[in-house]
């Protein structure tokens, strides 16, 4: 039955791959809403992705090594679906920038400041933690101040804040 349907392990692994980020991005679309402000958007759209990551994080560092290795199933997998997501930030953040409740400055630069600030933190926590990089009270440490859901919504209100023109609030 197996190979019926997948023909190869490949196959399989690329399936599953697939079916999960489908089911967050459907979830991540839905966090758009262009009569809401971006902020807001923007909020809630790296929520959605800081719990994705937080959830399938050692999913995703392994992605990323067997990337950074050459393997090409993970490489055509980050290729087909980073930019998805990343254009949907980008767009979101562009909203904030017309709004004037983002700052003005490159996409590009922004995009990869909140990448950076949500999203890279998880990935060298997760590596830290899956091969026991620190003792035991330092991984308890990543745990709490890196992993968690709270520090990950923590890093989020950082983000907004570093976004906003100098002398606004939210």
């Amino acid at each position: 039955m197996f190979h019926y349907h997948f023909k190869t392990k490949e196959n399989f692994v690329r399936a599953v791959l697939e079916r999960v980020y489908e089911e967050m991005f459907a979830e991540l679309v839905l966090q758009v809403n262009p009569s809401t402000p971006a902020l807001t958007n923007l909020r809630s759209l790296l929520r959605t992705l800081a719990k994705f990551a937080r959830k399938h994080r050692l999913l995703m560092a392994r992605l990323v090594s067997e990337t950074m290795i050459g393997e090409k199933l993970p490489a055509d997998f980050l290729k087909r679906n980073i930019p998805r997501h990343l254009q949907l930030i980008a767009e979101t953040v562009a909203q904030g920038q017309r709004e004037g409740s983002i700052a003005a400055g490159p996409l590009p630069m922004l995009v990869a400041f909140i990448v950076g600030a949500v999203a890279g933190p998880l990935l060298m926590g997760s590596a830290l933690e899956q091969h026991d990089l620190l003792p035991p009270a330092g991984i308890a440490g990543l745990k709490t101040f890196v992993l968690s859901e709270d520090a990950m919504n923590q890093r989020i209100d950082l983000v907004i804040r570093g976004l906003q023109p100098q002398g606004a609030t939210q």
